[in-house]
C-alpha cells in the first residue's frame, strides 16, 4: 500500500489502520518495509494497545527509527509483550507531518504481526502451516492431520502404499508481479517434512517444487528434495537464482509416482534472498573440498592421500599452498603474495626454527630441555628470551632480552602463588578449593582484590580499592540477572531480561532502560537506547550488515549508512549521510590498498611481504603526497620520512619524533616524556593482569575500576578516590552510556563499532565524531559537557595527550597504523600478517578491529549487530577469534504482497569435536586464566598429558604448557601454567608441531 499526503492535516498525521485481536501476556513482533519520498514528514509504525472494552492501555511505536526524506525499501520492527488485560490493538502505518508544509508519499509493504520475540523473513505463502485446514491450497491426495506438526499440532499428511496409487499434489500460486524492468532477486523455497518408511526411485517425487514463470514468459522448475526412510522433521530448500524478474511462482507439495510411505508437511515458505550454503566433499566423503556461501562465492581446499591440506583458495582466487615432511609436519607454507613460512623440527617433533621469507629472511630459533620444554627463543635480531621450570614443568622464571626477570612460585596444586619482578615480590594469589582465584595482593600498591564464587563457580562478589561489585544469576541458567556496584556514596544496579532464546531483550540501570529486538538469524534488528533514540539494522544474505539507521527519539537522523562487499566479505563501499561515499579496494591477503572518496581524494597503500605498510600516497585536488616508511627485520617501524624511531631489546618503542617512552618489566608503558624534556607528562599504572588502573596527565589523576575481571571500565575516580564517571554495559560488554556530574550520556555506533555520536538524556546530540580508516580523528564536534569522552574509534579508549589508542595489552598509533610494542600473543602460523607483531588489523582496518591488543577480529556486524562477537571480548571473554562485522543495504525492495505466519529458519550447525578457541575462552569468562596462552589452554583440553577427576565432579586437564580445570558442565573453573608464569609480554612468536589451524578470514 502507499500512503501519501500533500499538506499537513489537522491531526498532524495521516495513516492506514487495521484492528487485530491480541492475546494477553503474549509477545508479538510487528515488522514490515517502508519506502518514503517525504518533505518535513516521517513514516513509522504505531500501535494503539487496548483492552477488551476498547479502553486504551498504551501507545507503542518505533518513532526513533522513523524514516524521513527519500528512502528505498527499509525494514522496521517493534517487539512488545501484551499485559494481562490486553484484548485488541490498532496498528497504524503512520505518516507524521506536524509541520503544516509536510508532504510527500510513504509506502508500506510486507507488514506482518507474528507471535514471538524475533522477526522472521516475510512469507507470501498463505496458510503456510495448515492452521486454517486446506484454505488457500488446491489439495489432491492429502489431508490435514490435527495430531502432528512441526511448530504446532497441525500439518498436511499424505500416504501411499504403492507406486500405482494416485499421487498427492498440493498447490498454491504466489503472484509477484514483477515487470521486465524490475531488479531480479534470489528466492528460496523451503519447508519441513516428516517421513515414515518412505521409498522412491526418483527423489523429485518427494519434494517441494517451484514452477517459475518469468516476466518475459519463460519458465523454470526447481525442486527441494527430502530424504527417504523414516525421518523426524527435516528441512528441504532450493534457491531460485536471480536471473530474470519473476511474474509468479506455482508451489507444489509432491508425494507421487515412485514415492511410497507416509509423510507430513509443514511450514512452507517462499523467502526473498538466498539462504543456502553448499559443501562439496571428496570422492570418499571425508573432507570438504569446496564451500559455497549464500551468494555463490566459493572457497576450495585440496588434500593429499593422507588427508593433509595441500592448498586452499579463497573466494577471490588467492591461493595458499602447504608442504610437509615425512613425519607429516608442516615445513613450508606459501601465501598468495609470495611470502613463505618455513618450519624445521628436531627428532622429537619440536619446532626448532621458523623462517618468514619475503625477499629477506626473518628467522626465529627455539631450544628445548630434555623434557621438551621451551627454554630459549632467539629472534631475528639475535635477542634471547630464556625460560626456567620446576620439577612439575611449571614455568618459574623468564629472562627477557632487556634482562628483566619475572619469577613465579606455585602452591601444592601447581597454581601460581606469587609473582616477582627482578627479585622483588609484587603479587600474591590465593584460591578456593575449586581453583577459583579468591584474592590478589599487590604489594607495591598495598591493595588487595578479593573475589567470592557460588557453588557453580560463578563470580558473585568482588572488592577492590574501596569499591565493591556483586552479581546474581537466574536459577535455571548462567545468564546474568543483576549486577550492582558501589564506591563511596556512588552506586548502580543493572537488571537483565532475556527471551526464550537466551537473547538479552532489555537491560535496566538505575535511571534508564535499553531494549533489543532480533531477527530469526539472531541478528540485532533494532536497539532502543536509554533516551528513546535507537538503531535499526538490515542484513544481506550472508548476514552482513547492509545498512543501519540511527535516529533520535523524535525521528531525527543521527546517521544513515549502507554497505557493499566483495567475494571475501570485505567492505567495498560505504554510503554515509555524515561523510559521503567511500570506496575501498583490497590486494593480496585482503590488505587495504586503495580508498576513493566522494570529493575525489584517492589514498593508496603498498606493503612488503612481511605485512609492513611501506607507502601511503594521497592525491587530492590534483596534488600528490607520499609518506615513506622503513622497517627492520623485526617489522619494527624505524623511520617515517625523516622521523627516526627506536626500540629496546624487548621490542618496545623508546623514542620517536614526539616522545620518549618508558616501560616496566612486564612491557607495560609506564611514562611518556615530550622530546627535549626530562620529566614525563603522562604516567600509567597497571594491575596483575596488565590492565591500566591509573593514568596521570599533567598532574591530573584518573583511576580505573573494571567490571569484574572483564576489560570494561566500570567507573573512574580522581586522586581522592571519588567517583567522577561511571559506565553502563550490556550483558555482552557493549558500552551503552556513561554518567558524569549527575548527567547521563548515550553512545551511538556505526557498523565498524566506531562511536560516531553521543546524545544526552533529552535526546539532543551533544557530540559527533568522524575517523579515517585507520582511526585518525578527522572531525570532532563536542559540547563542553562531553569534551573529555575518551571512547572513540572502534570503541577504543583514546588518549588525546599522546594521540594513541589504549587497547589493553598495547597502545596503537593510528598515524602510522602500527602498535608501539610487540604483540604478546601473535596469531596463527598460517598468516604472515598474523606473525607481523606490530601491524594493526592485518592491514585491513575497514574490516578488522583489535579490541584487546592481542588478536585481530574480523568485524562483521559490529556495534550491536555483533553482540556475541566483536564486543564479547569486553565481558571477560578476552579470546582471539574471527567474528565477522559487516553490513548491508536497507531491504531489497518490494517483492511480496500479502501477509502470513512466518517461521524461524535455523541453519544446520556444524559439529565441533572438543573445545573451540571461542568456546573455551567464553567459558573462562571471569573465572581466571586471563594470562594463560590460548593455544596452551586448548591443547591441554584437547591433548592432555594427564586427566584427573576431582571429587566435586570437575576434571583437571594437565597439558604441556597449561592446566585447565573444567566443571562437570564443561565450564572452565580456572586455568594456569606457563601463560600466567610467562610474566613478560615479550613473546617472539608461537612455536610448535605440525600444521596450525588458521583463523577464519
Amino acid at each position: 500500500m502507499s500512503q501519501s499526503t500533500s499538506a499537513g492535516t489537522d491531526h498532524g498525521y495521516s495513516s492506514a489502520t487495521q484492528t487485530v485481536e491480541l492475546e494477553p501476556n503474549t509477545t508479538y513482533t510487528l515488522s514490515g518495509k517502508i519506502k518514503t519520498d517525504l518533505a518535513k514528514s516521517r513514516a513509522y509504525f504505531n500501535i494503539d494497545l487496548r483492552d477488551k472494552d476498547q479502553k486504551r492501555i498504551q501507545w507503542i511505536h518505533n518513532e526513533y527509527s522513523a524514516l524521513a526524506g527519500k528512502n528505498d525499501w527499509t525494514k522496521r520492527q517493534i517487539t512488545f509483550t501484551t499485559p494481562a488485560n490486553a484484548g485488541k490493538a490498532v496498528v497504524y502505518m503512520e505518516v507524521d507531518h506536524k509541520d503544516k508544509d509536510g508532504k510527500g508519499k510513504a509506502w508500506f509493504d510486507e507488514v506482518q504481526l507474528e507471535k514471538g520475540e524475533v522477526s522472521s523473513s516475510y512469507n507470501p505463502v498463505q496458510n503456510s502451516s495448515f492452521t486454517s485446514a486446506t484454505e488457500n491450497w488446491n489439495v489432491s491426495g492429502a489431508s490435514v492431520d490435527s495430531e502432528e506438526g512441526f511448530n504446532d499440532d497441525v500439518s498436511l499428511k499424505a500416504a501411499r502404499t504403492s507406486a500405482s496409487q494416485a499421487g498427492s499434489v498440493t498447490k498454491q500460486t504466489v503472484v509477484l508481479g514483477q515487470s521486465a524492468n524490475d531488479k531480479p532477486v534470489y528466492l528460496t523455497l523451503t519447508g519441513m517434512s516428516k517421513a515414515s518408511s518412505v521409498k522412491f526411485t526418483d527423489e523429485k517425487d518427494y519434494s517441494l517444487q517451484a514452477n517459475v514463470t518469468y516476466a518475459d514468459g519463460s519458465t523454470g522448475v526447481y525442486n527441494a528434495k527430502f530424504p527417504s526412510g523414516t525421518q523426524e522433521w527435516n528441512r528441504a530448500a532450493v534457491v531460485i537464482p536471480k536471473t530474470k524478474p519473476i511474474n509468479k511462482v506455482d508451489i507444489s507439495i509432491l508425494f507421487q509416482k515412485s514415492a511410497t510411505g507416509t509423510v507430513w508437511f509443514d511450514d512452507i515458505r517462499l523467502i526473498e534472498g538466498s539462504l543456502l550454503t553448499k559443501s562439496t566433499y571428496d570422492s570418499n566423503g571425508n573432507y570438504v573440498t569446496k564451500e559455497e556461501d549464500e551468494l555463490g562465492y566459493s572457497t576450495s581446499t585440496d588434500y593429499d592421500e593422507t588427508g593433509k591440506k595441500t592448498s586452499e583458495t579463497d573466494a577471490k582466487g588467492e591461493k595458499t599452498t602447504y608442504t610437509y615432511d615425512q613425519a607429516d609436519q608442516l615445513t613450508n607454507m606459501t601465501l598468495s603474495n609470495g611470502t613463505s613460512i618455513l618450519h624445521s623440527y628436531d627428532k622429537e617433533g619440536n619446532e626448532v626454527s621458523k623462517t618468514i621469507r619475503a625477499g629477506a629472511d626473518q628467522t626465529y630459533k627455539y631450544e628445548y630441555d630434555v623434557m621438551g620444554k621451551l627454554v630459549k627463543t632467539t629472534d631475528p635480531l639475535g635477542n634471547v628470551l630464556a625460560s626456567e621450570y620446576d620439577a612439575n614443568s611449571n614455568l618459574t622464571k623468564t629472562i627477557s632480552p632487556n634482562g628483566n626477570e619475572v619469577s613465579l612460585s606455585y602452591d601444592g596444586t601447581d597454581r601460581v602463588k606469587s609473582k616477582s619482578y627482578n627479585g622483588t615480590e609484587k603479587y600474591n594469589f590465593t584460591y578456593d578449593k575449586n581453583g577459583n582465584e579468591t584474592s590478589v595482593v599487590n604489594k607495591e600498591q598495598n591493595t588487595t582484590k578479593k573475589r567470592t564464587f557460588d557453588n557453580k563457580n560463578r563470580l558473585t562478589e568482588l572488592t577492590d580499592r574501596g569499591g565493591s561489585q556483586t552479581w546474581t544469576y537466574p536459577s535455571d541458567s548462567d545468564k546474568l540477572k543483576t549486577f550492582s556496584w558501589s564506591h563511596g556514596d556512588q552506586k548502580g544496579t543493572n537488571q537483565f531480561t532475556y527471551n526464550k532464546l537466551d537473547q538479552m531483550i532489555e537491560m535496566k540501570d538505575s535511571t534508564s532502560s535499553y531494549s533489543f529486538d532480533y531477527d530469526e538469524n539472531g541478528n540485532v534488528q533494532t536497539f532502543i537506547t536509554g533516551n528513546g533514540g535507537g538503531t535499526s539494522f538490515s542484513y544481506d544474505e550472508r548476514n552482513l550488515v547492509s545498512s543501519l539507521h540511527i535516529g533520535d527519539k523524535n525521528g531525527g537522523n543521527i546517521l544513515t549508512e549502507s554497505y557493499e562487499y566483495d567475494a571475501n566479505g570485505n567492505r567495498t563501499t560505504i554510503n554515509s549521510s555524515a561523510s559521503g561515499k567511500v570506496q575501498y579496494e583490497y590486494g593480496k591477503q585482503n590488505q587495504l590498498v586503495k580508498e576513493t572518496h566522494e570529493d575525489g581524494t584517492v589514498i593508496e597503500y603498498t606493503y612488503d611481504g612481511f605485512g609492513n605498510r611501506k607507502t601511503v600516497t594521497t592525491v587530492k585536488d590534483g596534488s600528490s603526497k607520499t609518506v615513506n616508511a622503513s622497517f627492520n627485520i623485526m617489522n619494527q617501524l624505524t623511520k617515517v620520512n625523516d622521523e627516526s624511531i627506536s626500540y629496546d631489546k624487548n621490542g618496545n618503542r623508546t623514542s620517536d619524533g614526539k616522545f620518549t617512552y618508558t616501560w616496566d618489566a612486564e612491557d607495560n608503558l609506564t611514562a611518556v616524556t615530550k622530546k627535549g624534556e626530562d620529566k614525563p607528562f603522562a604516567t600509567y599504572k597497571y594491575d596483575e593482569k596488565g590492565n591500566r588502573i591509573q593514568k596521570t596527565v599533567n598532574g591530573k589523576v584518573t583511576n580505573y575500576f573494571y567490571d569484574g575481571d572483564s576489560l570494561n571500565v566500570l567507573y573512574e575516580t580522581d586522586a581522592d578516590n571519588n567517583v567522577t564517571k561511571s559506565y553502563t554495559y550490556g550483558d555482552s560488554g557493549q558500552l551503552l552510556s556513561y554518567t558524569e556530574n549527575g548527567k547521563k550520556y548515550f553512545y551511538h555506533y556505526n557498523a565498524h563499532g566506531d562511536i560516531i555520536a553521543i546524545s544526552d538524556s533529552t535526546g539532543k546530540t551533544v557530540a559527533k565524531y568522524q575517523y579515517d580508516a585507520w582511526g585518525n580523528p578527522t572531525k570532532t564536534e563536542a559540547s563542553d559537557e562531553v569534551k573529555d569522552n575518551r571512547y572513540r574509534y572502534a570503541g577504543y579508549q583514546y588518549d588525546e595527550e599522546t594521540g594513541l589508542y589504549y587497547l589493553m595489552a598495547r597502545y596503537y598509533e593510528p598515524r602510522n597504523g602500527v602498535f608501539l610494542s610487540l604483540d604478546p600473543d601473535p596469531g596463527s602460523d598460517g598468516d604472515s600478517l598474523d606473525q607481523n607483531g606490530y601491524a594493526y588489523g592485518n592491514n585491513n582496518p575497514v574490516m578488522n578491529v583489535d579490541p584487546d591488543g592481542h588478536w585481530v577480529w574480523l568485524v562483521v556486524n559490529a556495534g550491536f549487530a555483533a553482540y556475541d562477537g566483536y564486543k564479547a571480548y569486553k565481558s571477560g571473554k578476552g579470546w582471539k577469534g574471527a567474528a565477522w562485522a559487516a553490513a548491508s543495504n536497507f531491504g531489497p525492495g518490494k517483492i511480496f504482497k500479502g501477509a502470513s505466519r512466518a517461521y524461524k529458519f535455523t541453519k544446520k550447525a556444524v559439529k565441533i569435536t572438543g573445545h573451540t578457541r571461542h568456546g573455551l575462552n567464553q567459558s573462562i569468562g571471569r573465572n581466571g586464566g586471563r594470562g594463560v596462552n590460548l593455544r596452551a589452554k586448548l591443547n591441554a583440553v584437547r591433548s592432555p598429558k594427564k586427566v584427573i577427576k576431582q571429587p566435586n565432579g570437575a576434571t583437571k586437564y594437565v597439558g604441556k604448557k597449561a592446566t585447565v580445570v573444567l566443571n562437570k558442565r564443561g565450564k572452565v573453573i580456572t586455568a594456569y601454567g606457563s601463560s600466567r608464569a610467562k610474566g613478560s609480554k615479550h613473546v617472539f612468536h608461537t612455536h610448535g608441531k605440525g600444521n596450525k589451524s588458521k583463523r577464519r578470514r
